[in-house]
């Protein structure tokens, strides 16, 4: 089954600038942990370019190595998950757009092409591939806009919002 179509994309609006927000998105090892899933981060090199990441799903714990892909302050990063670029298990990617004196994030996660959990979870079980993608999709949105306010949290000394 052909993943490369699977993604999901959500969005959040920061009441913070867009150069703030933008900084605090690209500083990996402070936004690992902000959510479920994502633990901690290390910059393996001084440009920033490549960085590891630790995870956690339940009980199954994995560490993926992430080139940056996209850094162009302060309206886009990206990066994906896996040594080559041009085969990644996944692309996670932020747009962020100037709105007055706040800032419109939004946060895309695509599958692909390359292996990941998620594929070898359909592969092994495809009389309910579709319902495995919706399961995961639904876990990365949800996980995706906690991490956003988190985020936002930390960055304008609120609580986060439900």
């Amino acid at each position: 089954m052909d993943l490369t179509s699977v993604g999901v994309e959500v969005e959040h609006h920061f009441d913070a600038p867009v150069e703030d927000v933008f900084a605090l998105l690209t500083d990996v090892e402070r936004m690992a942990g902000l959510g479920p899933e994502h633990e901690r981060a290390q910059w393996l090199d001084e440009a920033r370019t490549r960085f590891r990441g630790w995870n956690r799903l339940g009980e199954r714990t994995w560490e993926v190595v992430c080139p940056v892909i996209t850094f162009e302050p302060p309206t886009a990063f990206a990066f994906v998950v896996g040594d080559d670029p041009a085969h990644p298990s996944s692309t996670w990617s932020y747009t962020l757009t100037a709105e007055g004196p706040g800032t419109l994030v939004r946060q895309r996660f695509q599958h692909g092409p390359g292996e990941s959990g998620l594929s070898h979870a359909v592969r092994h079980d495809p009389d309910h591939a579709q319902a495995i993608i919706d399961r995961r999709l639904e876990q990365h949105a949800n996980n995706m806009i906690v991490v956003l306010r988190a985020a936002e949290a930390l960055l304008t000394g609120t609580p986060p919002t439900a």
